[in-house]
């Protein structure tokens, strides 16, 4: 305690003496305001030095005495602009370069910095004038400007206008006449402008549309002034306006005359330099007279003839005019008007009259229409086809484009040389005598002196057999399903033999002696029979007296539905003893039922198989393999069929039998677990009613599940147990480890546990005896005494002696207690492992997950069963 207060002390000294060590040394310097005198000063931060218009900028000086010492305190701050604070912090105004000065005892320190344009903060939007003229332009100016007014040149802004174009520049030029809106952006940023456009100056002088007027009538023409744009102006800024016409005349007030009918030019200029021009439509006037020019020439049928219609008005003025079609009338050909003009094209040869009529008017003429130069050569006969016993008479004759034909003489030729005798030549006609069947061809040609021109001209005559006289038809003896038809294909043959091509065939059909007419039915099909029976069939066809027939055979076609005679939903036993027999059978398209002889099947092969019966077509045997409820389909062509199979075990093929040991000490027991299994190795559920189990070596007991517990009353080596089910026998050995006693306390952990408790029992006996024969002398006092006082000085040996004669037990005791404790400690891990997985543990002679002893969460032992399906069932 006094070393820490002296520390204290020491520290308190050595504080004072360095605090009065400066005012010492300072005592003989001149000072200001009881201080040193600022001779330096460094500013911070220093140039070069930049700042944007909206930031502020913290300037701070460290000040120096002669002794290099420094200073505290502020100087004195100031700026060329903006503002600055006592404490140095400096708030900028507008851009440009600032000086800065910071002066103390004299000592002045001054440098110049940059203040730059902050960040865009409005636009200002402006013009030397609000209006100008299409046709020119004018200069929009746009300022980027930040929050303290300062502009900011570094920045492109972006123009838009509702109307009109605006260049990068902000040059507006305007497109119509009226206020347009210029805008200047900048990102989020814009202002607007408001300019007016104003008409252009005069450039052109328009008229309306329309303009028609009769000869001698007149019509106002209504000049306006446009500028280039199409704007309206006054006609007065036009000047003096001058009027060129081809025809008529133009008085003032701009009304114009008409003289002579037709379409005529009117143009206008003025001393403004705007010019225009009109056209006008004079139409003749009143009608006077009306006349249908005579074509000059005679008339071919095809021509094209324009037909004149003179019109002349009151005034002696001659049109051409064109009255519309509907008041033309005529006896022959076709009108059309093209380009103004009425053409007349005649068809027929002959004589025609020609009307028309106009305005009240009326006139007709007459034409002749001779045949038009010839374009084909035709050789026309009344009958092309006909029997091989029949002639035809053949013209020669041309033809013009409308059809007109005439006779001509011409050659004669036919192209087969095997017809040539057939044909006689007569010039303008010919004579073919019909002999052999066929298409036989020929040929004329005639020239046409006047035009200089070959024409050709065929005709092909066709030759037919006579009357049918022999049939044949396909199929004889053929063999056919419902599912596919018979092409007859009859072929037709006449007294000479030559194929007759086509005719319509009467048809009968006999099956089982009944006959029915098909005439209808072959007829469409051309010939095909479908088949919709099966049987023997007979198909006759027959024409006037011809007649044939075909014999043929009809069997079923594939399956389309299938049936079962068995529920759609049945059972079986596994195993062929189980197998049972179905009858299926099917039906094709027409209906026919018959056996199924080839069938296919889709299940899982576990379930079991199909095979054909030997007892008969249409009979199928199914053996059940693996328990449970299957789907089959079976499959016989196009058609299938969907079972249900239920699966059931069984009678039992095997028996298998595990025992939990097969070394086990005397008194113990033996779990047994017999299993059961059909042909299939389908698991089978085992009653001790009908399981016979019997051991050497002590009682076997049924714990139901196929359990039986074996008790090992008799010690010794290979004891076997017996297990019978029916005419199945299984055995098992095991060896039994004879226990002390000969078992008469269990095993040989059970009889230590006896022996022990027996020599502790003794132990405990023989102490209470001795204690209470020492409480049996109280009358020697000197005794009494020597006693206590030997006890007291012996009570520690006296207290430990009986100790060791109670824990000390025989060794057979404590054999028997260490063999409690394992067991009690496998229990305990066994329910801590079930705590931590969920799942029970097997006790020793047991395979996990199969029937067997289990430790469950808490420690307690119970049998469980588990059976082929993965169930568990307890049995204790």
């Amino acid at each position: 305690m006094g070393s820490r207060i002296f520390i204290t002390i020491m520290m308190s000294l050595l504080f004072i003496f360095n605090l009065s060590t400066p005012v010492l040394d300072n005592l003989s310097t001149s000072n200001v305001e009881g201080r040193e005198a600022v001779v330096r000063m460094d500013i911070s931060p220093s140039p070069p030095i930049s700042v944007d218009a909206d930031s502020q900028l913290q300037f701070s000086a460290t000040m120096y005495d002669s002794n290099d010492q420094q200073v505290l305190g502020s100087p004195n701050w100031w700026t060329s602009s903006g503002s600055i604070d006592s404490g140095g912090m400096f708030t900028p105004s507008i851009t440009g370069l600032v000086t800065l000065s910071a002066s103390k005892d004299g000592v002045n320190e001054t440098f110049n910095f940059t203040v730059e344009a902050g960040w865009p903060e409005s636009i200002d939007i402006y013009s030397n004038s609000s209006s100008v003229m299409l046709g020119n332009n004018i200069d929009v100016q746009a300022d980027l400007k930040d929050s303290k007014g300062n502009l900011i040149s570094d920045k492109t802004i972006s123009w838009i206008s509702d109307c009109g174009i605006v260049s990068e520049q902000g040059v507006w030029t305007p497109d119509a006449i009226g206020t347009c809106i210029i805008t200047a952006y900048w990102n989020e940023l814009s202002n607007s402008i408001h300019l007016n456009a104003t008409a252009g100056i005069p450039a052109k002088i328009v008229f309306g549309d329309n303009f028609i007027v009769k000869s001698g009538q007149s019509i106002e023409l209504q000049p306006q002034l446009q500028d280039e744009w199409g704007n309206q102006l006054d006609l007065s800024n036009a000047g003096t306006l001058s009027w060129q016409m081809e025809s008529g005349t133009v008085t003032s007030g701009w009304i114009y005359i008409g003289d002579i009918p037709g379409i005529w030019n009117i143009s206008v200029s003025s001393t403004s330099g705007a010019t225009g021009y009109v056209n006008i439509t004079v139409k003749p006037a009143s009608i006077e007279t009306l006349e249908l020019q005579q074509p000059s020439s005679v008339i071919l049928a095809g021509e094209e003839i324009e037909l004149q219609v003179i019109r002349t008005d009151i005034f002696g003025h001659q049109t051409n005019s064109t009255p519309p079609l509907a008041n033309w009338t005529l006896d022959d050909g076709s009108l059309r008007q093209q380009n103004g003009k009425i053409i007349w094209s005649p068809n027929q040869v002959g004589n025609w009259t020609i009307s028309v009529s106009d305005e009240g008017y009326q006139d007709s003429i007459q034409v002749e229409v001779i045949h038009g130069y010839a374009t084909s050569l035709v050789l026309a006969t009344d009958n092309d086809r006909m029997t091989a016993d029949e002639a035809a008479i053949i013209w020669m004759q041309v033809s013009d484009n409308r059809s007109n034909r005439w006779i001509v003489n011409g050659s004669w030729e036919m192209q087969s040389i095997e017809a040539i005798p057939w044909l006689e030549d007569h010039s303008s006609w010919a004579r073919f005598e019909a002999v052999k069947v066929g298409n036989w061809s020929v040929d004329g040609e005639w020239f046409d002196v006047e035009r200089q021109i070959l024409l050709k001209g065929n005709l092909t005559l066709e030759v037919i057999s006579g009357v049918i006289s022999n049939i044949n038809l396909l199929g004889e003896g053929v063999e056919v399903s419902t599912d596919y038809s018979l092409d007859l294909a009859p072929t037709l043959f006449d007294s000479d033999g030559n194929q007759i091509g086509f005719a319509l065939l009467n048809w009968t059909l006999i099956r089982e002696g009944v006959e029915s007419d098909i005439t209808v039915d072959l007829r469409l099909s051309k010939g095909v029979f479908h088949p919709e029976t099966i049987g023997s069939h007979e198909i006759r066809a027959r024409s006037g007296s011809a007649h044939t027939s075909v014999r043929f055979h009809v069997g079923h076609g594939m399956a389309r539905t299938l049936s079962v005679d068995i529920s759609d939903s049945f059972q079986v036993v596994s195993g062929i003893e189980g197998a049972i027999q179905l009858s299926i059978s099917a039906s094709d398209l027409s209906g026919s039922t018959f056996a199924v002889d080839e069938l296919q099947w889709q299940m899982d092969e576990a379930a079991g198989n199909f095979s054909a019966d030997t007892l008969g077509v249409g009979k199928w045997i199914f053996e059940g393999y693996q328990v449970g409820e299957w789907q089959v389909t079976l499959l016989s062509g196009h058609a299938s069929y969907t079972l249900t199979v239920t699966v059931l075990p069984g009678p039992a093929h095997r028996l298998e039998a595990d025992l939990s040991a097969i070394f086990v000490e005397q008194g113990s027991d033996i779990l047994l677990t017999v299993k059961a299994y059909d042909e299939h190795n389908n698991s089978l559920a085992l009653d001790s009613s009908d399981t016979s189990v019997h051991s050497t070596s002590g009682d076997a007991t049924s714990l139901g599940g196929g359990i039986w517990r074996i008790e090992t009353a008799e010690g010794g080596a290979n004891h076997g147990v017996t297990i019978r089910h029916g005419e199945l026998t299984q055995q098992r050995f095991f060896d039994v480890d004879e226990a002390l006693l000969g078992g008469a306390f269990g095993s040989s952990n059970g009889a230590l546990v006896v022996g022990s408790s027996l020599i502790v029992i003794v132990l405990i006996v023989l102490l209470v005896i001795r204690t209470k024969a020492r409480k049996a002398t109280p009358d020697d006092e000197n005794y009494y005494d020597e006693s206590e006082y030997v006890l007291h000085q012996a009570a520690p040996v006296a207290a430990v002696a009986p100790q060791q004669m109670t824990y000390a037990a025989p060794i057979a005791p404590v054999a028997a207690v260490a063999a409690v404790v394992p067991q009690q400690t496998v229990a305990q891990a066994a329910a801590e492992k079930a705590r931590q997985t969920g799942v029970m543990v097997a006790a020793q002679g047991t395979v996990q997950g199969q029937t067997g002893w289990y430790y469950d969460t808490t420690g307690e032992l119970t049998c469980w069963n588990v059976d082929a399906a993965g169930g568990w069932s307890r049995i204790q």
